[in-house]
């Protein structure tokens, strides 16, 4: 996960900036994200601004495009991030060159995966379907593949990283009109029983491989935490995939009606419980009152999607009495 956790690193301390209004990290820790953007530039061996070098991740049960393709969508939008919050740091820090060259690398960033990533209705897993080299995540095997299996298929993770950003404000500038169309797209096309899977290429493997489960295993597994951030992503740019919130509920009590499990990430396979990621649901709240806040600029925005809507604002609440303020969606305007 070397390009995914390094640029991770960058966008939570920038938004750790945006919601605190403290430079101060960003001034200290400045020679450190400095040095992980110069690694990033330099895991792109193309000159496209998307990385193919160090761009495995964990997610162990997916499909060898979806873990170990070389220029991936997800990536490519989480690099896209790193770069954008990069260009308001440096800014910040009295910067200017730095700070425009780094906005020059974000929109290298955006007109690759625009250009090479759009297939009609979603974005593609990949922006390069080439796959020599690539390592099968069930059985270690190197393969080469003329185009890695399932390189073009819906997936869940383009907007995965858009929903922190969108609580602060910050829009990447890939088209919305796309991503509210690819949202829809990947949400139907990779829904399951109990959430939407990675994506909706099942690769065939040989019997046994599949990693277990509590309650079994499948070829094409799905993670509850990473549908809820694609939920918060849907929700400001008024997606609506709530019902589905009904779909990751289900699974919890199923499987702890089995034992005490606590949060239980992964449903159809894989063993992932006990797991601290299921936090992402806090975000859910602010995303349903439509809600960014940048205590920089001292801007709050509350623009709830969808009607019959009514959240608490966590940041604002009084834990000491449990008061806390709320949003509330408008009344609908009656007909004239």
């Amino acid at each position: 996960m070397e390009v995914e956790e390094t640029a991770n690193y960058i966008l939570l301390l920038f938004l750790h900036w945006r919601r605190t209004g403290s430079l101060q990290l960003v001034r200290r820790k400045q020679a450190l994200w400095r040095r992980y953007l110069a690694f990033l530039r330099a895991c792109d061996s193309t000159g496209d601004g998307v990385p193919d070098l160090g761009v495995a991740n964990t997610i162990d049960d997916a499909s060898p495009a979806v873990q170990f393709g070389k220029k991936q969508t997800y990536l490519a939008v989480k690099v896209l991030g790193a770069w954008t919050a990069a260009a308001e740091m440096e800014k910040a820090l009295g910067r200017r060159q730095e700070s425009l060259a780094a906005r020059a690398q974000a929109r290298r960033i955006r007109k690759t995966v625009e250009t090479k990533g759009w297939r009609g209705t979603h974005y593609a897993v990949l922006l390069d379907p080439e796959g020599k080299g690539v390592k099968d995540p069930w059985t270690g095997e190197q393969r080469d593949y003329a185009e890695i299996p399932g390189w073009d298929r819906p997936h869940i993770y383009t907007a995965n990283t858009l929903a922190l950003l969108d609580m602060v404000g910050v829009d990447l500038g890939l088209s919305p009109t796309r991503l509210r169309r690819d949202l829809r797209t990947a949400a139907e096309a990779c829904l399951r029983e109990y959430g939407c899977v990675h994506s909706d290429y099942t690769p065939e493997r040989p019997a046994g491989r599949p990693r277990e489960g509590l309650v079994g295993a499948a070829l094409n597994p799905g993670w509850i935490s990473m549908n809820i951030l694609r939920d918060m992503a849907a929700f400001y740019r008024r997606v609506d995939l709530r019902p589905l919130a009904a779909r990751y509920w289900n699974w919890q009590t199923t499987v702890n009606t089995q034992g005490p499990f606590g949060f239980f990430e992964t449903f159809s396979g894989n063993n992932l419980h006990l797991y601290p990621r299921g936090v992402a649901v806090w975000g859910v709240l602010e995303a349903l009152a439509g809600r960014s806040f940048d205590a920089v600029t001292g801007r709050e925005r509350l623009d709830p999607p969808f009607p019959d809507v009514r959240v608490p604002i966590l940041q604002d609440t009084n834990w000491n009495n449990g008061e806390a303020r709320t949003v509330q969606s408008p009344e609908p305007k009656e007909a004239p």
